[in-house]
């Protein structure tokens, strides 16, 4: 429930009513709220000591108003305290404030509205902790929500970390540098907070909201934050900046993590802030039944009015989604999830680079296995091991001499793998070798009669390499060139040259183990959505698993996941297609049938019974080859299948 309230508004908290807060919370069918005792304009809502009330703040005690309101009704409250956004601070010192390596500052311009970020080394830091053990002191709540602890993207240059650069011996003119003691400044800082906290309320776990980086690189790993974490939170509003893509990426890394995890939607149309927005129903629906398809917990957040006051159809809407949402939780929270394809990240844009993080090829891998129904999750290399069958290493996976030991062990115990860009290329295992830039983008890819898509020469849109096949690899496809790049001196219609002829040079490249394409394919696919490149990746997986986990007819706006309680499995269907029918805005308006599908889910025995949850609606299923097989009533938007007694493998 944010409250970030503007000084230029009065009668704040006036309407606030504890009973029919309470009561908006048990017709939404809430579990737990938020009390924000400080906010982003800088103002708290309590009678503080150390910091400054709402300067018209009527109800003085309104973070207890709203603990004391949730727990008259057994709903659980969580604090929320900003740190990296204050505007009352930014005005008062401004020395405090993050700068660029120019001197100016980091946020929102002067002059202009928006939130401008404050720099914890500062003794505001110093601040934030006295008014956390001030609030240690003062109530009784659950958890404790600490948001905005991050830097801007050039780290700060502020004189604190100037200074402290030098000391460690650091260089403030090098990116990469700035960028690493601002993650160390982070890691001071969520040290500092947790430590006040374990002397005073042990039991209270802590969370501390920060861009997750999802890197395959030591210093910028999510590891070194999250250990500090005591439960997460997703943040991902896909109306908002964060689009439908963001979460099942962030849920199938962070997901396997071990920590209690929420992801967090909102009730708004477009994102936080969105007074008069609401998100529509179908949308919510979906938003809150893929939480619990990940096997992830369901925040929706909110904005109290300035005035305090409920608006009661939030409830209503709430309500409807969390109706259906219940008996998805009671099935899927808890469950183990199930995959047999693994997406191995890389360290960024360059191994020398950590801090530079880039996932485009990452989440173009996601997407091709989404829109095939397969079952997958995200690894980091820092695992003890990689259960799945087939791993795949996107474009720009570069491989320190650790990932490669762990590759090689991999493939040796009969692991597959489909490799593009630079990805594990100088690796004995893999079916080509040397590698250096290829001269014209985009490049051509011409099937060599393998059986491999269809004679025709694709447009390779994003950059291709130069490798050369080792013995006994087999080429699928050759790059072809064009007649020229398209520049100044020389360009040709619309677009870039047509094909000229084709090269000797491989563009798709296999053996037993490894299947190798020549080309940054998983970025071109999420960049450009050209359906030869899923296609071509689906017909790799192919020739590798030709035994999937799961066989569907499914349409590619279909998502599937698939997770295991006790002795049965269960396989959740969503199907609500968002549309671009903004400018700049996903919007969900209908959840969408899906018919005539079958599916077929490969397990170790006979399942007992197949059933259609939540109603409990026994189906009639097939079994033969080692796959149960289904054929599914109509459904809308959702559903569950529950093999029992066939998830004991």
């Amino acid at each position: 429930m944010d409250f970030h309230t503007s000084e230029h508004i009065a009668g704040v908290g006036s309407r606030f009513d504890p009973h029919e807060f309470a009561g908006a919370l048990r017709r939404a069918g809430a579990d737990g709220c938020l009390a924000k005792a400080r906010c982003h304009h800088g103002w708290c809502y309590y009678p503080t000591e150390i910091g400054e009330p709402h300067p018209h703040l009527e109800c003085p005690d309104l973070v207890g108003g709203i603990i004391g309101a949730a727990r008259s009704v057994g709903v659980s409250p969580m604090l929320y305290i900003t740190v990296g956004w204050d505007e009352k601070t930014a005005r008062e010192r401004p020395e405090w404030r993050q700068r660029h390596p120019d001197g100016t500052h980091v946020g929102a311009p002067d002059g202009e509205p928006g939130w401008r970020n404050i720099c914890l080394n500062t003794p505001y830091a110093d601040f934030v902790e006295e008014l956390w053990r001030e609030l240690l002191g003062r109530y009784d709540f659950d958890r404790v929500f600490f948001d905005i602890v991050m830097y801007g993207e050039d780290g700060c240059s502020c004189e604190w970390c100037l200074a402290g650069m030098r000391r460690e011996g650091l260089d403030p003119d090098s990116r990469a540098d700035r960028r690493r003691y601002a993650f160390g400044s982070r890691e001071r800082f969520m040290g500092r907070m947790t430590a006040a906290g374990a002397a005073a309320k042990p039991d209270v776990p802590l969370y501390y909201n920060n861009p997750w980086h999802v890197s395959a690189h030591p210093e910028a790993c999510a590891d070194r934050f999250l250990r500090h974490q005591q439960f997460m939170c997703i943040e991902s509003l896909p109306s908002g900046f964060w689009g439908y893509d963001h979460f099942p990426f962030q849920a199938c890394y962070y997901g396997h993590k071990g920590l209690d995890i929420y992801s967090h939607t909102g009730r708004f149309h477009t994102a936080w802030g969105d007074f008069g927005g609401l998100k529509n129903p179908a949308a919510l629906e979906y938003e809150c039944l893929r939480h619990a398809a990940y096997g992830i917990k369901t925040a929706v957040g909110d904005q109290l009015h300035p005035s305090g006051a409920i608006e009661p159809y939030t409830a209503e809407l709430l309500a409807g989604a969390f109706a259906k949402l219940k008996p998805w939780q009671e099935l899927l929270l808890g469950a183990e999830p199930v995959y047999e394809v693994g997406i191995l990240v890389g360290t960024g844009t360059d191994p020398d680079a950590p801090f530079e993080t880039d996932n485009v090829p990452e989440t173009g891998a996601m997407r091709m296995l989404l829109e095939r129904q397969t079952p997958f999750r995200l690894f980091d290399g820092f695992e003890a091991d990689w259960p799945v069958r087939l791993m795949i290493l996107p474009d720009h996976v570069h491989l320190d001499d650790e990932r490669k030991a762990k590759v090689r062990r991999f493939i040796a115990s009969g692991g597959k793998v489909i490799a593009s860009g630079v990805s594990g290329v100088g690796l004995e295992e893999w079916p080509v070798e040397g590698i250096e830039p290829y001269p014209f983008q985009p490049a051509y890819l011409h099937p060599a009669g393998e059986g491999l898509l269809w004679d025709y020469h694709f447009a390779l849109y994003q950059r291709s390499w130069r490798v050369k096949a080792r013995p006994g690899a087999r080429v699928l496809a050759v790059l072809a060139e064009p007649y020229f790049n398209r520049t100044a001196e020389h360009f040709c219609s619309h677009r870039h040259a047509p094909v000229r002829g084709d090269t000797a040079a491989p563009a798709v490249c296999v053996n037993d183990s490894v299947a190798y394409v020549a080309n940054d394919v998983f970025r071109g696919y999420r960049r450009n959505g050209y359906a030869v490149y899923k296609r071509l990746v689906h017909e790799l997986m192919d020739r590798l698993l030709p035994d999937p986990l799961v066989r569907t007819n499914c349409p590619t706006t279909a998502e599937l996941t698939l997770r295991r309680r006790d002795d049965s499995l269960l396989i959740c269907l969503l199907h609500y297609c968002p549309q671009r029918r903004g400018q700049d805005i996903d919007i969900v308006e209908d959840a969408q049938a899906l018919a005539g599908v079958s599916l077929g889910l490969r397990v170790e025995g006979r399942p007992q019974a197949v059933t259609l949850e939540p109603e409990g609606v026994e189906l009639e299923w097939e079994w033969s080859d080692g796959y149960a097989r289904v054929q599914l009533p109509l459904v809308r938007g959702s559903a569950v299948v529950m093999l029992h007694g066939a998830g004991s493998g």
